[in-house]
């Protein structure tokens, strides 16, 4: 590579370089916050209309046929069929304790309620109305004992602070 110091500008080569080195801070930063993305098909039908759905497909299609031929090209099968399951589900808790048991869940892992055994990935501290050392509480007793000590004292054990949360 040959640099250009006749210019003050920025020869092609090292605009590349610049261009593939954000590239790459990008594809780090965006891989830490998501594993998956995931396109509910029936959403991006209702949401982009049939033209917008259709613009999409085709521009995903290329990508999509480069990623199968590398998995293809590194030993792997054509693609991955996954289950979806979406957090707010009723049974969500026993889905994730099954895969934190098997090594495949790097959320949080769930605990339980010193106060109703609920098993939840959200926990805070016990308030001092209903103190237990090293026990955790659940948004759920944590706002039955708001609504009875708002009731019957007066007191205020404010809102519900998960254990992690700001």
């Amino acid at each position: 590579m040959e640099l250009n110091t006749s210019e003050r500008r920025i020869n092609q080569e090292v605009l590349e370089i610049f261009e593939n080195a954000k590239l790459k801070h990008v594809i780090e930063e965006v891989t830490k916050s998501y594993r998956f993305q995931l396109i509910k098909l029936a959403d991006a039908a209702q949401y982009l209309g049939p033209t917008g759905f259709k613009e999409m497909t085709e521009a995903l299609e290329p990508f999509l046929k480069k990623i199968e031929e590398g998995r293809i090209k590194d030993g792997k099968t054509s693609g991955n069929d996954y289950i979806v399951i979406n957090q707010d589900e009723p049974y969500v808790n026993e889905i994730i304790k099954v895969l934190a048991t098997n090594g495949h869940w790097d959320g949080k892992v769930l605990e339980e309620c010193g106060w109703c055994g609920t098993e939840t990935n959200e926990l805070s501290g016990p308030h001092m109305m209903d103190f237990v050392p090293g026990e955790k509480m659940c948004r759920g007793c944590w706002n039955h004992d708001r609504e009875t000590y708002l009731g019957s004292v007066g007191t205020d054990i404010g809102e519900f602070k998960p254990i992690g949360s700001n």
